[in-house]
């Protein structure tokens, strides 16, 4: 079998992380691993430009700082919006060679409507588990 190519080992990494940050902000370690600026800077880690990832994850967690999982209440998937973002940051600076903060300054455009997008699919998956459980 060959080698995988070391893009593939770092997509993998992050996939990796990225499923483990998922399952820390509900049931497993809650070491917070699922905090937007632990996931965008280990994201950014995984993706080779830590630095990166961490400037994306900074104002994320000052966005979502207050936003508690509390009771009902319904709130943005932070860590998918995370995610999410701190990746394309990464790769629009590595393909683009764009200056990361302008980068971010666009993609913290998207924080809304990827939040909400987030919600509905948190949503989503829990009425799926409520269907199985019963």
């Amino acid at each position: 079998m060959p080698a995988l190519p070391q893009t593939d080992l770092r997509t993998l990494a992050a996939c990796l992380l990225g499923g483990v940050a998922m399952v820390d902000r509900s049931a497993f370690l809650q070491a917070a691993l699922s905090r937007p600026l632990v996931a965008s800077t280990g994201i950014g880690l995984c993706l080779g430009q830590p630095e990166v990832g961490a400037l994306m994850g900074v104002p994320l967690e000052l966005y979502y700082l207050g936003s508690a999982r509390l009771g009902a209440a319904q709130v943005d998937h932070e860590t998918l919006v995370a995610l999410l973002l701190s990746s394309a940051c990464v790769e629009a600076t590595l393909v683009g060679s764009c200056p990361p903060g302008s980068v971010v300054a666009v993609l913290l455009l998207l924080v809304p409507p990827v939040g909400a997008l987030s919600q509905y699919l948190d949503r989503a998956k829990n009425r799926v588990r409520q269907d199985v459980a019963h």
